[in-house]
Order: structure tokens, then C-alpha cells, then sequence
């Protein structure tokens, strides 16, 4: 595994987060176009939006926006998503007058992608200033007949990000692979003279059985790299599963259920942490420790420690 420290004056802390679910019924039109139910950059803009309007001015020094969405509609792979986000704000690259040039980019590894993106937009916010967006967004595909259905709502996510001006914020990361579950499971674009591409998804039915043996393995290393128990934490913002994945997961890491962020019964995926915070921040005491946990298939684990 990686363990990365990060110094108290170095920190960045999330200003705002928020969620934005689809409209009930398929999504239209391309990635790009918004359709009725709102594609993946109908989806992300709308909840970057929402992040932005809770801290006033922070759309005029937004500096970073990485994309780190996986279920894409229609399959679309190029350009990167946070560009086409980025245009359907009113973003540009290069900078007029007095303007913040803005970054745009995709960072993707499944909902352990979105904490990196988090450590990444991070550093660079420490040389470029202003402020940095994650944003994410699924769009649940129909699989192959006969294949189980991909359970990943339709919903967009963003965090909103900036320099810590005191020792609050993300404190450290871990991230870990567990290569001998490589091929406990598989998603792809099936093409053949059927019709357009479809998503084939193959998973292996103790998949949850894994992730929670890997997540269990990753937060007890976290927890010696940082001398600290599990109940040194007051919130844990676990992956979105299923309310049984969560139940699980507290038990695992032998923690009261109620400490982990409850956020319904869909599978957020990579919205998880934004919608995590959403529901739980706003009661966690300042001074308090959190940690965020997210897994996929891989396994990859991703740990983030976070001072309230």
C-alpha cells in the first residue's frame, strides 16, 4: 500500500458537496447533449453547480476540475469529461483579462479515483491557488439479456475544494490493490452484429465478501501508520453500496453502524464520498477526525483521514 502524510499548512478541506440524482426514466441524447433524464455531463455540471453555489464567488477562482466518472453514456471515452463539463459551465482553459486559467482533467479508478483526485487537485491548488472541483457522474446501462443488471444509480456528485487556512481538512490517504481479485469481476462495451454497443457485466457473487476483506486489511493499515484506533473517528463516509454492505462494513471494522454515513439504498459509486458528506458533515463537532473508505474492482482501496 501507499500512505501519504499530508502537513497541516500543506491541507486542503471540502467547502462544499453535493449530489444530483437523474430524472426517473432513461437518460437521452448523448454525453454531451443533456437529454431527458441528463447524461453524464448534464449530470456532473448540475451537482458542480449546486457545490459552487454554496460558496459564493467560488465559480471566478475555480482553478482544477477533474472528472472521475466510469459508467459513461454511450460510451463515450474522448475528449475527457471534465473538458465537455467544464464548457457546459461556461469554463474556459485559457484565461480572459484577470481571469484564473482552469484545468481540466480525467483522473478515473472506480470510487477510489474520486480520493485520489482529492490528493491530486490537492497539490496542484498549492501552486496554482484558487479553488478545485472532483466531480463525478454514472449513467446506469442496460447489460446483455441474461446478465445481472448494473445496480450504479444515475446520479452526479462534486466536492468542492480549497487551501485549508488551519490544520483542517484531508490529513492523510492510503491507497492498496489487491491483484488476486483481478478477475472477480469484469464490465465492458459488447460489440457485435446484435446491435450498438451494450455493457457485459460478469461479477463474482462474494465480490462484497472481498471488497470488505480488503477494506478491513487497508483501514487497519491506516490505522498503524497513524497510531489511531477506529474510535478515534467520529464519521466514517463508507462506499454506498447497500444498506447491507454498511452493516457489514461496521461490523468488520467492529465500529458502532451509526458512524457510517447513511445515504439510502442505491449504489452511489463514485458520488459516494460527496453524498457521505451531504448527509453526515454538517453534525460532525470541528476538531473532530473522519474518514472516507472507497473500493472497486481490482481491488483497489482507497483510505482518506479528514480533521473537522
Amino acid at each position: 500500500g501507499y500512505y501519504r502524510a499530508i502537513a497541516a499548512g500543506e491541507r486542503v478541506r471540502v467547502a462544499a458537496a453535493a449530489v444530483h440524482h437523474a430524472a426517473a426514466g432513461p437518460a437521452g441524447g448523448s454525453a454531451g447533449s443533456g437529454g431527458a433524464g441528463g447524461g453524464n455531463v448534464v449530470l456532473a455540471a448540475r451537482a458542480v453547480e449546486r457545490a459552487l453555489g454554496a460558496a459564493a464567488g467560488a465559480s471566478s477562482d475555480l482553478a482544477v476540475l477533474t472528472y472521475s466518472g466510469v459508467y459513461r453514456e454511450a460510451f463515450v471515452s474522448e475528449p475527457a469529461l471534465a473538458t465537455l463539463v467544464a464548457h457546459r459551465l461556461g469554463l474556459k482553459g485559457s484565461c480572459t483579462a484577470g481571469a484564473r486559467p482552469l484545468l481540466a482533467f480525467d483522473l478515473m479508478n472506480g470510487p477510489p479515483g474520486v480520493l485520489m483526485a482529492c490528493q491530486v487537485a490537492g497539490r496542484l491548488l498549492l501552486s496554482r491557488g484558487g479553488v478545485g472541483v472532483v466531480a463525478t457522474s454514472e449513467v446506469g446501462e442496460t447489460p446483455v439479456p441474461g446478465q445481472p443488471p448494473l445496480t450504479v444509480a444515475s446520479t452526479g456528485s462534486a466536492l468542492l475544494l480549497e487551501r485549508s487556512p488551519d490544520a483542517t481538512g484531508f490529513r492523510s490517504f492510503y491507497f492498496a490493490s489487491r491483484p488476486e481479485y483481478l478477475e472477480r469481476y469484469h464490465s465492458y462495451a459488447q460489440t457485435d452484429t446484435l446491435g450498438p454497443p451494450r455493457l457485459r457485466v460478469i461479477s463474482d457473487a462474494r465480490l462484497h465478501d472481498y471488497y470488505l476483506e480488503a477494506l478491513a486489511a487497508a483501514v487497519h493499515a491506516l490505522l498503524q501508520e497513524e497510531q489511531r484506533t477506529a474510535d478515534d473517528f467520529a464519521v466514517i463516509f463508507p462506499p454506498q453500496l447497500s444498506p447491507r454492505f454498511r452493516a457489514d462494513l461496521a461490523a468488520a471494522l467492529k465500529v458502532e453502524p451509526a458512524r457510517l454515513a447513511d445515504c439510502g439504498p442505491e449504489d452511489l459509486f463514485t458520488s459516494a464520498a460527496a453524498a457521505g458528506w451531504e448527509t453526515a458533515a454538517g453534525a460532525v463537532p470541528r476538531g473532530a477526525l473522519g474518514l472516507f473508505l472507497a473500493v472497486g474492482p481490482g481491488i483497489e482501496v482507497a483510505c482518506a483521514s479528514y480533521r473537522f
